[in-house]
Formats: structure tokens, sequence, C-alpha cells
């Protein structure tokens, strides 16, 4: 009989998180992250699986269907020409050299791309040469003509190439078929002396997101001109709210000169009003008020009122609680913040209005906090972290602003904010700020913020000997980090943790399941978890017996958190079943037989027939779609051969369930159904 991981007494923190009570309070997701993960370019093929060097599982991302999409709306460039130059003069490898931003990995990808050279696969960024070496001679096995992107390498990696080291990896990117390898990485060479082709970026090419936002609001060639002209020039992150001012703007004064155009926008915009606004000298209160806005966007104004009173006093020194105040957050900040109505549904069911703050139409909450960081000093930073620490003690929309605000200020001053903030929340004794030390490690990415600071934590924490930092660790890749950043390679990191000695095995394999309902939109993680099991569970991915049962009983945590009450989980099981994820589907169907069928996976299969009914009694999936799954299970088990013992687990498991919910009427159906005589 399987059995579940980590079924021994636990630390406080692993009982917490197995508990229905504490679901994570969730955090909005940037547009343009969640139309990367959404699938919607056919031509992605899904995350590939390979072994590196020390026979470690790693997972390379298909950026195919990425580089089509760049293809069709990049304008040209001079990194473009260079590159396009290197690999039609038959350059294997080319390392792109340049600082962050500067758009190398699409220049990369439409250069490969357009020469034909596919498919284009992205290999991890922390391969070492021998890991990189043997990965591109796995990958080619069923790649022949893969070519592979290392994105974002180490310059000391690229440096310390040598002449064998370069002759040996073009040696297998030769064979069976030609294959190219590009490598970006900052900074500028400082080695030419070796048979390495290298291209010194110059340019911040914005201009696909230029293309895309002018296909959904057509413009006419002048002001598409402009835009493209000011939006290339501009250092700092585009969106298509920040298209928005450029365009109105424009349209407004088509006279307007580029240097009035960017003051038009919002980051700019947000300077300019907060240098106003701190001409004159401000109270302790007066800054309490905006750091407390712009933290916790949208909290209901009474809460928000009292939260002013405590940041204060943090910011004063003093932790007594001041006394009665009558100024209001819209007054001690005006121009900056307004009070108007919102829907908020209320933890006790039901959605009704509340009056709430927020920051002007014109202000970004990020900036605004970049602002106060860095112009209010150590008092204002000591006192604001104290009152971040106050909130992450319990879930609510307190905890979720500060996840968010500490997430922005580990992108701003790194050092400093791990050591004193995010480190002591993940090594406390509470469950909830460690939690939100893992979540915070995900918020640069649903942001779309420029900074790989949370990655680079959860990477070495994951590696720790520490129990705290690893729980952490395995939350933030079972979580927000996990979900969203595609080069995380969260799968195979809690897969393998899975396999710990310790009670953190249970959480790994719960985080994993829970990853497949991240949201609708997460569908590039959920194929990848999906297939990963898949993978394992038919023994195409070497392993034991142990590992297949393992593989059916997160399979078990998939189905659970898709069938969950959260909305979340809702929407995702809605994209899986819809039609819309038929290559995560056939790897969801194909997990059903063989959990169905498999006689070591009894316990697995009681928990996914007692999950997916009790989602059909409440109402979360129809009758008939639960029969259709069922039958796409028999005939995928009636390709494999175990059709008879598909039938005896999935009978034996919905009388079982029949027996347990006798008030329940879903079970006794399918028996009916499927099994008339029983």
């Amino acid at each position: 009989m399987s059995k579940s991981p980590g079924e021994k007494e636990a630390p406080a923190k692993v009982q917490s998180d197995e508990s229905e009570d504490t679901a994570t309070p969730s955090q909005p997701v940037d547009a343009g992250v969640r139309a990367k993960n959404a699938l919607i370019n056919p031509q992605f093929y899904g995350s590939v699986s390979f072994q590196d060097g020390a026979g470690k599982p790693r997972l390379s991302s298909n950026q195919t269907g990425v580089a089509v999409e760049l293809a069709e709306s990049h304008v040209e460039s001079g990194t473009l020409t260079a590159l396009g130059d290197a690999l039609s003069a038959g350059a294997a490898i080319v390392a792109v050299y340049g600082s962050s931003g500067m758009g190398k990995r699409s220049a990369c990808l439409v250069a490969l791309q357009r020469g034909g050279m596919t498919p284009i696969l992205q290999l991890p960024a922390d391969l070492g040469f021998d890991d990189l070496a043997a990965s591109i001679e796995q990958l080619k096995v069923k790649h022949k003509n893969a070519c592979f992107l290392l994105a974002n390498a180490q310059v000391s990696f690229v440096e310390r190439l040598n002449k064998f080291e370069l002759e040996l990896l073009t040696e297998k990117l030769g064979e069976s078929g030609q294959s190219r390898l590009l490598i970006t990485t900052q900074g500028s060479p400082s080695r030419t002396d070796r048979a390495l082709h290298v291209v010194q970026a110059a340019e911040v090419p914005k201009f696909a997101l230029v293309a895309a936002y002018f296909d959904k609001h057509p413009a006419d060639e002048e002001t598409v001109r402009r835009i493209r002209q000011v939006a290339g020039a501009q250092a700092g992150p585009i969106s298509f709210t920040v298209m928005d001012t450029m365009v109105a703007r424009l349209q407004a004064d088509p006279e307007v000169s580029d240097e009035d155009l960017l003051r038009s926008l919002p980051g700019v915009v947000t300077t300019a009003a907060l240098d106003r606004w701190f001409e004159t000298e401000r109270s302790a209160r007066e800054v309490a008020a905006l750091a407390c806005v712009a933290t916790c966007v949208g909290t209901p104004r009474t809460d928000l009122d009292e939260q002013i009173d405590v940041l204060e006093a943090k910011l004063l020194g003093d932790d007594a609680t001041p006394g009665f105040r009558r100024t209001t957050a819209a007054t001690l900040a005006a121009g900056l913040v307004t009070t108007t109505t919102q829907p908020v549904e209320s933890r006790y069911g039901g959605i009704h209005d509340e009056n709430v703050y927020v920051l002007e139409a014109h202000l970004e909450h990020v900036q605004v906090l970049e602002y106060l960081w860095n112009n209010e000093g150590s008092g204002f930073r000591k006192g604001f972290l104290d009152w971040l620490t106050t909130l992450a003690g319990r879930p609510s929309e307190l905890w979720s602003g500060a996840v968010k605000a500490a997430g922005v200020l580990l992108t701003i001053d790194p050092r400093y904010v791990e050591s004193t903030l995010i480190g002591p929340w993940a090594m406390g004794a509470g469950y909830w700020p460690s939690v939100a030390a893992a979540q915070a490690l995900g918020v640069p990415t649903i942001l779309n913020l420029p900074s790989d600071i949370g990655l680079r934590l959860a990477d070495a924490w994951i590696d720790s000997g520490q129990f705290d930092l690893r729980f952490c660790a395995i939350v933030a890749y079972g979580d927000l980090l996990g979900a969203w950043d595609v080069e995380s390679e969260a799968p195979i990191r809690l897969w393998l943790e899975t396999f710990a000695d310790d009670h953190l095995a249970s959480v790994a394999a719960r985080r994993l399941g829970m990853l497949c309902a991240a949201g609708d939109d997460a569908r590039l993680v959920r194929l990848a978890v999906l297939n990963l099991l898949a993978e394992v569970a038919s023994g195409r991915w070497p392993g034991s017996r142990r590992e297949m049962r393992q593989a059916m009983w997160v399979f078990g945590y998939a189905v659970h958190a898709l069938t969950t009450k959260d909305e979340d989980a809702a929407d995702s099981l809605r994209s899986l079943l819809g039609g819309q994820e038929a290559e995560a589907m056939g790897a969801f169907v194909e997990l059903l037989a063989r959990t169905w069928s498999a006689p070591y996976a009894r316990r697995a299969t009681e928990k996914t027939v007692r999950d997916l009914v009790r989602a059909v009694e409440e109402q979360r999936i129809d009758r008939h779609v639960l029969a259709e799954l069922i039958r796409a299970a028999k005939d995928a088990a009636r390709k494999f051969g175990t059709l008879a013992e598909l039938g005896a687990g999935l009978r034996r498991a919905l009388a079982l369930e029949r027996r347990d919910n006798p008030d329940g009427v879903i079970a006794r159906r399918l028996l009916d159904q499927f099994f008339p005589t029983s």
C-alpha cells in the first residue's frame, strides 16, 4: 500500500501548511506576465526535461513559439543585424554582451527564428561547462537541429571558456544536425583571443511591445514613429499604461517634444509630484500616511487609519500608540492620495462596498515606495521595516500589502532588505512571516520588475542545510515565483525535494501539486508539472517504482488543488477542461489512467476519485465532464493494456466513496453508469 510522504509528527510550519484554513492570500499578477505564461502561441511545445552532467533532472523551456511572436513585430536593430551576420557566417557559438534590459535575449530568439534554426531551447543559466556539454548532447538525441540559448549567464563563465572547451562544445553542436549556442551575459568582453564570436549589444529595443500595442490601438504612421523613437530611448520598463499616457499626450499636442513626452510618463510624473510634495518639510504622520497607502493599495479606510497611527509611532521611535487623530490620509497627502469606493470581499462571505484610500491615478505605488526609501533616510527605513514585520504576522489585505512592499524593496536594496527583513521572516518561528518571505521572492516576477534577486535567493535557500530556509524556498517555488517565472525550474526543484529525508518532503509534494492551480493563465507551469509527472509515472523518465508511486501521489495533490473552492483553482480547472490546454489535458488523462490502474497506487486512486466526485457534488465540475474524463482514462488504459486494472481500481474507489459519503449521489450514479452490475 502506498503511503503519503511525511506522516510522522512535523514541525509547526509544516503542520500549518497542511491546514485548509491557511490558504495563502493571492496577489494580482501583471497582465504582461500572465500573457507570457498563457500558452497563446500554438508553436510552444512545453518544457523539455533532461539530465545534467551529474545526472540531476533539469528543465529546458522551448522558446520557439515566443521567437515566432517576437519575429513578427521586431524592428531591426544593430544587435539583431550583428547576430544575423554571425549566424549566417556559420558561427556555432555567439556571446552577446550588454547591460540588463537591452533586449539581448529577444534579439537572440529573433535571429535564430529568422534563420530557420528551430526548435529553440533555453537552458538554465546556472549550468557549468560539464553540465552544459552533457545537456546539449542529451537534448540533441531528441531534437537533432535544436538551437540553444543560455540567457543571463555569469560573465565569469563566459570568460573562462578556453580553446579546448569551445572546440568540444562546437563538436557537440555539430553532431546529428547543425545546432547553434547563443549566450547572453552582462558587461563588456575582456577577452578576444579565442574562437568565440562576440556581439556587443548597443540599444534597448522595445519595439515588439510597441507593435503589439498598436495592433490593439491602431494609429497614424507619425504617432507610431514618435512612440517608437521615445520608447526605444527609455531605459525603464514600458507597459501599455505608459503607452496610453504617451499616445494621449502626443494626440493632444502633436508638436510636443520628446523631452516633454517623456515627462508625461508615470514614473516621471510620480517623481515630480513627490518632489513638489516634499518641497516643504513633512511630519512623520504625513510620511506614514503616504507609505501606508502605497503599501496597502485598496485596503479599507478604517483599517488603514489605524495603521497610519502604528507606522507614525514606528517612525518616531516610540512604540506607544498615538492619541486620537482626526486627520485623514487623503488630507495628509493632498494631491497624492484620494478616497474612493470599491467592492471588498468579506472573509465571512459576500461582497460589499467599502471606502478605501488609493493613490491618485497618475501615480504608481512601486515608484512611491522607491522614492520614500531613497529619500527619507535610515530612520524611515528602520521604522518602515518594523511596521511591515507587524503586518506579516497574520493573513489579511494588510499582509498581502506587506508582502508586495517587501518584494519591491528587495529589488531596490537587495543586501539590506534580505538581511534585515526577508531573512528574519524566513528564519522566524511563525508560519505566516515565513510564507510572507517566500511570496516576497516572487513579487519582482509578478510585477514584471527587471530583477532576478528572488530567483537567486530561492536557488540558494533550497540547497541550504537550514530547515527554515529550505521551507521558505519550497513555498516560493510552489507559489508566485514558481508559477509565473518559467526560468525557475520549479517543477523539477520541488520534485527532487519530495524525496527529502525530513518533513519538507510532504510540503514539496503538496506545493508541486498546487502549481497546477495557480490560475487560468499559469498554463506553462501546469503543462510542465503534468508532463513531468506523466513521464515519471509512465517510466519514460529513468526511475524506480518508488518514483512512479510518488508521481501518482503528487498528482493526487494536483487534483485536490484543482478541485478546491479557491477562485484561482476554479479558473485553472475550467481552463484545463475547456479545450484550451490540449497537451496538458492529455498528460492529465494519462495520469488518471495510470493512477487508477496501478495496483500499488490504491490510496492515490481513492484520493483522486473522492476529490473529483465531491467537486461534482459541490457543482465545481459538471457530472458529464467527469464522465468524459473517466471514458478518456479508460481509452488511455486500453492503449496501455491496463483496462481491467483501471476498471477494478475505479470501481473500488467509487464504492468506497459511496460508503463514506452516503448523502452523495454522484458516486452511485457513476457506478450505475460504468459498472451497472455493482
